[in-house]
């Protein structure tokens, strides 16, 4: 079967007549119409080539490429394979430019050099930018190093968060061609743009004056003899407000970020808007929403976030939906779901939080809970992590509650009570007993900073903390008293 058209020679000039290939020499699928076989022709071993032909014969073997048909049959074929990559031949190969990024095992902190590594084999002349969280720009220091091609580039982060580094080209001939067509005209070269996450190094930080402290108990009026009971802590950090409960008056505190006591709600009671020994809080920045357990009362209560009541749900029992002394409370991040831990239930419980809805619960006396007191959501919204008073442990389950994993036991940990994982991932838990607030990698448990004192000033049982605006973080000890630092 012959793959290819044949027409009249006579309408071919010299040049065109080209000659018909040898079955075993070229395979091809059926790109063009087939045509039958003419018997008239010379075989192609006949010896005829476009350079000698022979003048007796009216009719040579010649044939002519139909290109635009051969093309729109080829393109199906070649668009089917996805994994193809067209590298230009004058780009940089993965091997003479190469970007070694540091292991995410040793993590990136405020005010210390971050370093990264190039290997620039073929000397191309490219430029390093670094952009940080709100826009910040960080010089880039390039240092080349006795290796043939090897640069040592660092920057210092001055705030934390995702840091993007690009290393671009300066001459379009040096351009890594990606197999993207809309990026084919991007000055980034092989491994370019990519992501280091910088952690802001709260036991360094604690070493300085704090740039508030606020002492709950001179913040009120004379009159007041009986000392606070803080436990929970959270902030509204669209108005910059600090947000405390205080279960020996029973009310909800509000400060602002000079550590002025703003406004407070609450009173002792069992009405709506009343409390009695009220313990975690949370804020809900979508909704501006705050969740409050009223732990004595067995119940959860919603205010505005300036102490209007919505609603409460929950009474004392052990079905699903009712509490036996609730502790620690958290939002997820999108606002969607609300976990309590049900501290004397031996369990943590999953709601809705636009209507306090039950979704679901995990409990496993013994095991795993004894007494769940700080609970809060991971930066995913996938996991949830917990504490427990009596076990000393930190737990982490997802939030079905089909997986649960002690990632931190009780040979770190002394009667931890609340927990905070901030923005950047980092795990924190106050261990009370220890006096210290302990950071760790929420991944493998591994202890990464330690938090005794802040200025000299020893922590005394510490209850807990929150991350706030700019990085700051807020720590809360049974004396009544916040340091931001």
């Amino acid at each position: 079967m012959d793959y290819f058209p044949e027409i009249e020679p006579s309408l071919l000039l010299p040049h065109e007549r080209i000659i018909k290939p040898r079955p075993s020499t070229l395979l091809l699928p059926d790109l063009c119409e087939e045509k039958q076989p003419r018997h008239d022709l010379p075989t192609p071993d006949s010896g005829y080539t476009t350079r000698n032909i022979s003048p007796d014969c009216e009719t040579p073997p010649v044939t002519l490429l139909d290109f635009e048909n051969i093309c729109k049959k080829l393109e199906p074929i070649s668009s089917a394979d996805s994994k193809v990559e067209v590298k230009s031949e004058s780009s940089p190969l993965s091997d003479a430019f190469v970007i070694t990024k540091p292991s995410p095992d040793l993590l990136q902190y405020v005010g210390q050099p971050c370093i990264f590594w190039i290997r620039n084999e073929r000397q191309l002349d490219f430029d390093c930018h670094v952009t940080g969280p709100f826009g910040i720009k960080c010089s880039v220091k390039s240092e080349l190093q006795l290796d043939l091609g090897q640069f040592k580039m660092s920057f210092v982060p001055i705030e934390s968060g995702i840091y993007t580094i690009n290393v671009l080209s300066k001459s379009t001939q040096f351009e890594v061609i990606d197999k993207k067509e809309e990026d084919l005209k991007k000055p980034h070269l092989l491994g370019s743009p990519f992501e280091i996450i910088v952690y802001r190094n709260y036991a360094l930080a604690s070493f300085g004056n704090p740039i508030v402290s606020i002492d709950m108990e001179q913040s009120e009026c004379q009159d007041m003899i009986i000392g606070r009971k803080p436990w929970g802590i959270t902030t509204n950090p669209k108005e910059e407000q600090i947000i405390v409960t205080d279960r020996e008056h029973h009310q909800v505190l509000i400060y602002s970020a000079d550590g002025t006591l703003t406004s407070s709600f609450g009173d002792f009671g069992s009405r709506t808007g009343q409390f009695k020994r009220p313990t975690g809080i949370t804020f809900d920045s979508i909704k501006d929403r705050l969740y409050v357990t009223d732990k004595d009362n067995h119940r959860v209560q919603i205010f505005t976030s300036t102490g209007s009541f919505i609603y409460c749900f929950g009474r004392r029992g052990k079905l699903c939906g009712q509490f036996n002394f609730p502790w620690g409370i958290s939002v997820s991040k999108c606002g969607e779901m609300l976990v309590v831990a049900d501290s004397r239930n031996h369990r943590l419980q999953l709601f809705n939080a636009d209507d306090g809805q039950f979704l679901r619960k995990f409990s496993d006396c013994g095991t795993y809970f004894d007494y769940p007191r700080g609970v809060d959501f991971d930066a995913t919204g996938k996991y949830i992590y917990a504490t427990d008073f009596n076990l000393h442990h930190v737990l982490r389950m997802d939030i079905n509650f089909t997986t649960c994993e002690r990632i931190i036991d009780d040979t770190q940990l002394k009667r931890p009570q609340g927990i905070h994982i901030d923005s950047n991932g980092l795990l924190m838990v106050s261990s009370s007993r220890q006096n210290c607030i302990k950071i760790f990698n929420p991944q493998n448990g591994n202890l990464l900073q330690e938090i005794t004192s802040v200025n000299d000033s020893d922590l005394d049982l510490p209850l807990n903390m929150i991350t706030l605006y700019a990085g700051y973080l807020a720590t809360l000890d049974l004396n009544g008293r916040i340091s931001i630092f």
